[in-house]
């Protein structure tokens, strides 16, 4: 099984929370990616690219986002 994993956060916390854990994990064992969301920003683009990000995290086994904010 494959899950991936997708950080959606404020500006500049995803990156830096992938970044920690490539730190003390170089190779983590599932894939990550991260859309920080600026202030701002329109709500339909950021569902878009959103939406865009976890297609293609899910090689079949689905997709676990976790958010800092609704």
């Amino acid at each position: 099984m494959s899950v991936g994993v997708l950080l959606m956060t404020h500006e500049a916390v995803g990156q830096a929370l992938v970044s920690a854990a490539r730190h003390v994990m170089p190779k983590l064992p599932l894939t990550v990616d991260a859309v920080e969301v600026p202030p701002g920003a329109d709500p339909d683009i950021m569902r878009s690219l959103t939406a865009k990000h976890a297609r293609e995290l899910d090689t079949g086994d689905g997709v676990l986002v976790l958010a800092d904010l609704y």
